[in-house]
């Protein structure tokens, strides 16, 4: 994947989100909470006051951070805002199953006919 791929850039944005950087990669409770909200789950316990994530940050990353514990803190909209951001992952991945889904056409000969009997 090239760098200066929409992709690439997204993949990056997440990390940065997640703080891969900062804590030596990234927790798969993390990582599944943040596909949940790619794919437009919405978890209204799961979110926060705006006040406990960092308002320093730019404009997507304004809406989260890793709490004290580790844990990914969304502020309330801030899930409407990252599936908004990320939702080209979510596109691609329909249309990678699109593609996967697709049927194929094969052609059967037979070999012998079928034959009817008369039951009661």
């Amino acid at each position: 994947m090239a760098p200066e791929s929409k992709d690439f850039k997204l993949f990056k944005d997440m990390w940065d989100l997640l703080e891969g950087e900062k804590n030596g990669g990234v927790s798969m409770e993390n990582l599944l909470y943040l596909m949940l909200l790619i794919r437009g789950a919405k978890l209204p316990r799961r979110e926060v006051a705006f006040d406990l994530v960092d308002i320093e940050r730019n404009d997507l990353f304004k809406t989260a951070k890793i709490g004290e514990k580790g844990q990914l803190l969304v502020c309330s909209g801030g899930q409407d805002k990252i599936f908004v951001h990320f939702k080209d992952f979510y596109v691609n991945r329909l249309q990678f199953e699109g593609l996967r889904k697709t049927v194929k056409k094969v052609k059967i000969e037979l070999t012998s006919t079928p034959k009817y009997t008369k039951t009661s």
